[in-house]
């Protein structure tokens, strides 16, 4: 596989999951760590606001 080809799949992987990479982006500037856990919750809270219509949050709530 070329380098643009794979360029291309993972442009549009981040395009695809765009909400999900922002709000991993925007919590990691708060807390500059996260685990697994944190980062699956940040994934299944995202994919359900979208799901139920509402908006995605840029920054989910973190503990800390």
């Amino acid at each position: 596989m070329k380098m643009r080809d794979q360029f291309i799949k993972v442009k549009q992987f981040l395009n695809v999951n765009r909400d999900v990479l922002v709000a991993v982006a925007e919590t990691l500037l708060v807390k500059l760590e996260l685990n697994a856990d944190e980062i699956e919750r940040i994934i299944k809270e995202v994919e359900a606001r979208k799901a139920a219509g509402l908006p995605v949050p840029v920054m989910p709530q973190t503990t800390r």
